[in-house]
């Protein structure tokens, strides 16, 4: 029964196509955010070494 209802969502959300779109959006927010916090661990690393100096 579970199968069913998972077949139907999946086709109901645009087949393969939709579903390669929903994935690579997911996948291109996580890039996005970790880029970000790696940006802001390195201005703040930075900042801190400018105060203490």
């Amino acid at each position: 029964m579970t199968e069913k209802r998972l077949y139907n969502a999946y086709r109901r959300s645009g087949g393969r196509s939709g579903f390669l779109f929903y994935f690579l959006i997911i996948f291109a927010s996580f890039w996005a955010g970790s880029s970000f916090v790696t940006f802001l661990s390195g201005v703040v690393t930075y900042c801190h070494a400018l105060v203490m100096s």
